[in-house]
């Protein structure tokens, strides 16, 4: 993102479920926007989180179903840490081209 430019800052809030990501996902893929981020995705053969990377639209495991060194836990949920160093790595991957950083499930876990 360039430095010289202030940022706007967009915050989408709602119930559990009405579609906030898959609004920014139809928003944001394959759009000529230059963002770097994640979504949150649901596996549906799992039905486990994973994190769809931007721009490049890599997806990841992100939700385990077990804790394990690998993982994170909060609460009842399991995190693979890696996956949260590479949706920082992604965050970080961002150039002067880039003009949106989109960070999806900010809050409290579903």
């Amino acid at each position: 993102m360039n430095p010289q430019v202030s940022p706007e800052v967009f915050i989408i809030t709602g119930p559990v479920g009405i579609g906030k990501s898959t609004m920014l996902r139809h928003f944001f893929r394959g759009k000529s926007i230059q963002t770097v981020g994640f979504l949150c995705d649901t596996d549906p053969s799992t039905n486990l989180r994973t994190l769809c990377l931007l721009p490049e639209e890599k997806t990841v495991p992100f939700e385990a179903l077990e804790a394990s060194e690998s993982t994170l836990s909060i609460g009842k949920f399991h995190f693979e840490k890696r996956a949260f160093g590479q949706a920082i790595d992604t965050l970080k991957g961002r150039n002067l081209e880039t003009r949106t950083a989109l960070i999806d499930e900010l809050g409290k876990l579903e």
